[in-house]
């Protein structure tokens, strides 16, 4: 992420899983805020914990959403609407996601 952010590849959104190997979803998203070049780029979290001390640490952490696992369109939408940089588009096979100025 910080090679495509130094190459001026702006990512519209990432999805996070809490339960990665050798680093938590967690860690990757307080990494991500501190990094100057990663700490605008939206993050929700996508993952199958349910407990509420997740979701308010990933709140905290400045998660722009919480989705429990599998992600469906149902699901991400509500989710992605409140996130003011991306935009879905409905396209006939699923949806695109784009960002917005």
């Amino acid at each position: 992420m910080r090679a495509a952010a130094d190459d001026n590849n702006k990512m519209d959104l990432v999805l996070l899983d809490i339960n990665m190997p050798r680093m938590d979803g967690f860690q990757l998203l307080g990494f991500m805020r501190a990094d100057d070049r990663l700490k605008g780029v939206p993050v929700v979290m996508c993952t199958t914990s349910g407990y509420d001390k997740d979701m308010e640490r990933a709140k905290t952490l400045g998660a722009a959403g919480y989705v429990t696992k599998p992600a469906t369109l149902n699901n991400l939408r509500p989710v992605l609407q409140n996130v003011p940089t991306v935009k879905l588009r409905e396209n006939g096979r699923g949806f695109d996601l784009f960002r917005i100025a």
